[in-house]
């Protein structure tokens, strides 16, 4: 079991994130953005899966901020959900989306979305990065369970730990999604564990004082230090990237989701699913992430 990355296939990635709680979520949408620039791959869609509106106007500005246009957005609205998550996304939402401030703004419901861009995808063509809880996704997959397995060829995600007893946080807000998405889909699972990512303290200079809707949303979030753990970056750069000097993948394994959201790992032969891990070390990819963030952006 190996990936193929966007990088090498082309195709559609549908980005799923909770872009509020946390600033990676900017940098890994950022490192999508400039990857599909690069090599021709196409957003076909951005969920945000929380309820909070402000979600997608964060993600229309960091797109905007890459150059990238016309991408459709989608929010979670089946109920309340991480709503009160504004510690950045409405500032750079009112300053940076080009949608929100000619008062085009508009996001669909996250399932009908991701029924219309499978839809639109041919068979296998389609990989979904989930960066945030896997509210959104359970709920397509629960609908339209044949539709997803069919279009969706591999699902890259931050979740989870190795750890048996680590309790990682995209997947404590919600097991039992989880547990719906990796027991529905019987498709190939990637995940960035929180251990990857964690070492990975990334961003900017904190002298740095160009204004962007990358870098505001790294230093509102961070409160002016600029920096942060890169736990998404990693699945984005992975789902562009894939293996090789940079990524490795653990022993194949079926995954159960405990009730406390901890992972159960099976690890067998005919496993769908593999962690990632670190080929090049800490600093190594730390410097990587930098430079992935200081290279983004239109001009």
């Amino acid at each position: 079991m190996s990936f193929e990355p966007l990088r090498r296939t082309g195709g559609r990635v549908i980005l799923d994130t909770d872009i509020g709680p946390d600033c990676d979520d900017a940098g890994a949408l950022v490192i999508l953005a400039e990857g599909a620039k690069r090599y021709g791959f196409e957003i076909a869609a951005v969920i945000n899966c929380t309820s909070n509106p402000w979600g997608e106007g964060a993600a229309d500005a960091l797109l905007a901020f890459c150059g990238v246009s016309g991408v459709p957005l989608g929010r979670f609205m089946s109920r309340p959900f991480l709503e009160d998550c504004c510690r950045y996304n409405r500032a750079v939402t009112e300053t940076y989306s080009p949608r929100f401030r000619a008062g085009r703004l508009r996001a669909e419901h996250s399932a009908e979305l991701y029924k219309s861009a499978l839809l639109a995808s041919g068979d296998g063509e389609t990989v979904v990065v989930t960066i945030g809880q896997f509210n959104a996704l359970a709920e397509i997959a629960e609908a339209e369970p044949a539709l997803c397995r069919r279009k969706i060829r591999a699902v890259v995600s931050m979740a989870g730990s190795a750890d048996p007893t680590l309790r990682e946080y995209n997947v404590i807000c919600d097991p039992a999604a989880a547990r719906t998405v990796v027991r529905t889909l019987d498709v190939p699972f990637y995940f960035s564990p929180f251990e990857l990512g964690e070492p990975l303290v990334a961003g900017f200079d904190p002298q740095d004082d160009r204004r962007d809707a990358l870098r505001d949303a790294y230093r509102f979030y961070t409160e002016g230090a600029m920096r942060r753990s890169s736990w998404d970056l990693t699945a984005a750069d992975f789902a562009v990237n894939g293996t090789g000097e940079v990524y490795g993948l653990s022993e194949p394994f079926r995954l159960d989701v405990a009730d406390d959201g901890t992972f159960r790992p099976a690890y067998r032969p005919d496993g769908n699913a593999r962690f990632l891990t670190n080929r090049i070390g800490v600093e190594a990819l730390i410097a990587r992430m930098d430079a992935l963030l200081a290279g983004a952006g239109a001009n």
